[in-house]
């Protein structure tokens, strides 16, 4: 099945801009490029701020990629916390120790669920 590309300009129904319409993928507010839900910053905020609701602010944003890719560097700040990952040096960016565990805990999640393994 071919994915349509879903451009949140079009459309600021909260629904749609979590991307729960199957055949549809949000663009990267940075890059301008569809992001895979396996590499969604946004989709990783939202199970972190479900799965662990007290464990920090709740962080949120627009879509955009999660890793780089191509010319995208994805989200730095985000991203620190997966290993094999760099610390995101920007001045001002910082890095907690603490959002480690449940950060990768929530990529695998975010795996599992691009994967379709979990609901």
């Amino acid at each position: 099945m071919q994915l349509k590309v879903y451009n949140p300009i079009i459309s600021q129904n909260p629904i749609k801009r979590r991307c729960t319409l199957s055949n549809t993928l949000p663009i990267c507010d940075k890059c301008g490029q569809p992001v895979e839900p396996d590499n969604d910053a946004y989709l990783l905020e939202d199970i972190i701020n479900v799965a662990f609701p007290l464990s920090r602010p709740g962080l949120s944003g627009p879509h955009r990629h999660l890793l780089p890719v191509g010319q995208c560097q994805g989200s730095p700040s985000r991203a620190q916390y997966l290993e094999g990952q760099p610390r995101d040096t920007r001045p001002g960016m910082r890095y907690y120790k603490e959002y480690e565990r449940e950060t990768r805990n929530a990529y695998q999640l975010l795996l599992a669920k691009a994967r379709g393994k979990t609901k």
